[in-house]
This record gives C-alpha cells, sequence and structure tokens, in this order.
C-alpha cells in the first residue's frame, strides 16, 4: 500500500485518493481549495457511497467508533461560540450547487474555562418551498432541558422541562421515586421554585401527582410573572371526581350521567339521567278547554318547578282578583311541560279558601293525558265529582298545590 508523507499538498494534487470498484462506482479522497469553492465547503471531501469509522479495540462501554468535531484557535472558547456542526447538503441542480437542508450544531453556554464547558445543542432543517434558509427546529441547553420550535426557558433544578411552541410545556420531577408530571399550557417552573406564564396570557395545567389527577386553571398576566393556581377539578387514585370550581356542563342533548353499572328491575327502559332544571311558571285560571282566562290573577300569584330527568314537580299559590264573565268548567293552565302521554296524574291540594262551594265537598285536580293543565273537580259528599265551573271558584279564590308528573 502506498503511503502519501509530508507537511503539505500541492495544488496540483486535487485527488490523493481514487478507488474504483468492481462495480464501477469510484470514491474518492480530494483535496477542495478555498477558490475552488469559495469557501462554501470543506477543504477536505470525500466522495464515497458510505463511510466508516471502525474502532478494533475490544468493546466496552467506553469503547466504540467515534467522529471528533473540535475548535482549537489557542484560546478558550467564548459564550455562544460554535464547537461544531454537522450538515447536511445536497445539489439543488445539474451544476452541482450545494444547499445546506439540515444541520446540527454545538454551542457554548457562556465562556469555557477549567470550571465550566456549558454547551447546548440546536437542531435545523428548511422549510418546504425555502431552499435558502435553515429554521432551528428544537434546542436542548445546558441542563437538558428542550425547546420544541422555542429557545427553552430556565427551569427549576429538579424539573426536567419540554417546552413546545410558545406556550405548551411538559415537566417531569427528576427526583427519584417520585409519580409527578406536569402538563401546562403557559406555565414554567422557574429556578425560584415558582410557576411562572412563558408568555402574557392565561394558563391551564394538568398535573399527576402520587396518582391523583389535578385540573389548574389562571387568569391573564404578563411574562414570567407568579402563577396564582385555582384547582377546577381532581380525580383520586380511587376514581373519585370532586369539581372544586364551576359547574359539571352536559354539552349535548340527550347525554348525561349514566346509572348502567347498576342492577336493574325487569321493565327497566332507560338508565340515563339527562336533564335537570328549576324555574317558574305562572297559573291561569281558564275555561277548560278555551284559551279564554276566565279569572284575573291576583296579588301573589306564582309557580316554581324541578324537573329532574324526566319528572316535574310542580308546585304553585294560585289566586284570583276578578272574574272576566266567562262560563263553564275551569281549569290551571300554564304548568311548564306537556306530560308523557298514556298517564294520567292526580293533583295535591292544600288549604283552600274563598270558593264558592259548599262545605261538606272539596276540590280535586288531574292531568290528563297529554295536557299541560290540571283539569279542576268538586267532590261531594257521595264520594262523586263533577268539573269544578266558574261559578265555584269565586273572583277572590286561592289555594295551595303540588304536583309531580313525567314528561
Amino acid at each position: 500500500m502506498a503511503k502519501l508523507t509530508g507537511q503539505s499538498i500541492a495544488s496540483s494534487y486535487d485527488q490523493l485518493l481514487i478507488v474504483t470498484g468492481a462495480d464501477g462506482v469510484t470514491s474518492s479522497l480530494q483535496a477542495v481549495e478555498s477558490a475552488d469553492t469559495g469557501g462554501a465547503v470543506a477543504s477536505l471531501q470525500i466522495s464515497t457511497v458510505g463511510a466508516a469509522i471502525d474502532n478494533p479495540t475490544a468493546s466496552s462501554a467506553t469503547q466504540g467508533g467515534k467522529l471528533t468535531l473540535f475548535s482549537d484557535d489557542g484560546a478558550a472558547l467564548g459564550d455562544t461560540h460554535r464547537l461544531g456542526v454537522l450538515e447536511f447538503s445536497a445539489a439543488e441542480d445539474t451544476g452541482s450547487t450545494l444547499t445546506v437542508g439540515a444541520s446540527i450544531d454545538a454551542f457554548a453556554d457562556g465562556a469555557w474555562d477549567a470550571d465550566s464547558a456549558g454547551t447546548f445543542l440546536k437542531f435545523s432543517t428548511t422549510p418546504t418551498g425555502n431552499s435558502v434558509s435553515l429554521t432551528e427546529r428544537m434546542r436542548i441547553n445546558s441542563v437538558g432541558n428542550i425547546g420544541v420550535g422555542v429557545v427553552p426557558k430556565e427551569w427549576y433544578e429538579l424539573y426536567d422541562g419540554l417546552q413546545i411552541g410558545n406556550s405548551g410545556s411538559i415537566a417531569g420531577y427528576s427526583g427519584a421515586n417520585v409519580d409527578r408530571i406536569w402538563v401546562s399550557a403557559n406555565a414554567y417552573h422557574h429556578p425560584d421554585g415558582e410557576w411562572k406564564r412563558i408568555q402574557a396570557d392565561t394558563a391551564s395545567q394538568h398535573e399527576q401527582r402520587d396518582g391523583v389527577h389535578n385540573f389548574f386553571t389562571s387568569g391573564t398576566g404578563s411574562a414570567d410573572t407568579d402563577i396564582t393556581w385555582t384547582k377546577n377539578m381532581g380525580i383520586a387514585a380511587s376514581g373519585d371526581v370532586t369539581v372544586s370550581t364551576g359547574n359539571l356542563v352536559i354539552g349535548t342533548a340527550g347525554k348525561g350521567i349514566s346509572f348502567a353499572a347498576t342492577s336493574d328491575a325487569s321493565g327497566m327502559t332507560s338508565e340515563l339521567l339527562d336533564d335537570y332544571e328549576e324555574g317558574v311558571w305562572t297559573p291561569i285560571v281558564k275555561d277548560y278547554g278555551d284559551p279564554l282566562v276566565a279569572f284575573t290573577a291576583g296579588t301573589g300569584n306564582s309557580g316554581t318547578y324541578t324537573k329532574v330527568g324526566r319528572m316535574v314537580t310542580c308546585n304553585a299559590f294560585v289566586t284570583t282578583s276578578a272574574d272576566n264573565s266567562a262560563s263553564g268548567s275551569i281549569a290551571i293552565h300554564g304548568l311548564p311541560f306537556a306530560q308523557v302521554s298514556g298517564s294520567d296524574t292526580a293533583v295535591t291540594f292544600g288549604n283552600y279558601e274563598q270558593l264558592a262551594i259548599t262545605a261538606e265537598t272539596s276540590i280535586n285536580g288531574t292531568i290528563y293525558d297529554t295536557n299541560q293543565f290540571i283539569g279542576l273537580y268538586v267532590a261531594d259528599g257521595a264520594g262523586g265529582s263533577t268539573n269544578m265551573s266558574v261559578a265555584e271558584w269565586s273572583p277572590d279564590g286561592r289555594t295551595y298545590l303540588s304536583v309531580t308528573y313525567f314528561v
């Protein structure tokens, strides 16, 4: 094997080594002068289908093939000065114009001396449609925190942080035997031990700690200011869910809380609690089957209702102040919901006064089928009842009522 010796290579030695394989592929080791390339490429170029570095030393945890890039100009490395770079290039045309498409750079994180040699790595790619500018995509700082698309903040020493974009972060606790992780929007753990905002905005966080899930939010604040968290919800290791602030909102009609895990009766048709509602309704004494108002509502006339799933409970104080010259049978209209088909529901009346009925009679009421009103009836002492007439109510009549029915 021939040996090349000497301290310099004349410009005439363009190709230092040429090897042509049996398949006709030529590999070469070439000295490229800056005048040939305008300083755009390295001064030593290898042209081959692949390069291998073999370490024949017995394998161990400290041996193996090694590629070293170093910078040594006779002085200590300065802050943000580059140690080395791996560039990935290719021709962008038939004229062998080389363009760098990606790179990995190593920089000094602070000036180097015998006691400090911090570094950070920068990973860059070229966007599609842009063959000129490399764009930094990821950075690993000197303490191991990572920024994807952003330079990572300085984190508390016991937290390993990953920042994603302008405001996302994932952090883990570096201490042993501690199961903690935080997924945050616009938050990082500062070296002073406080959670702070990455930028001026609101913040939120999902914390997993000791088998528990906690969810926090915080209002708007300036960048790098302390965050005061409000715990909104927690999920215990047992599976119990606690909503600390706000409400549990069912956002889709027909959805709710399912009790499918419980045992069922043979006639079960649904185990979904899909509605809850509270409100008011206005009872109006009208003709039974006519929209005309039979009596004018009096002072205090009012009603309330509570709806749980399909069950509606209504309470009311019904009072009138004058009649409107109506005639015929009457009913109390204004119920908040129509009753489900095929049901008849009795109404309970409390104290009633100023009605034009005899002492041995009483009133009762029923919601029939799909009606949205209460039919009124007068029961006689013999056990029969008839439709209550306008004349039997009186202008200043009043009563309390309660009814529970299904919709």
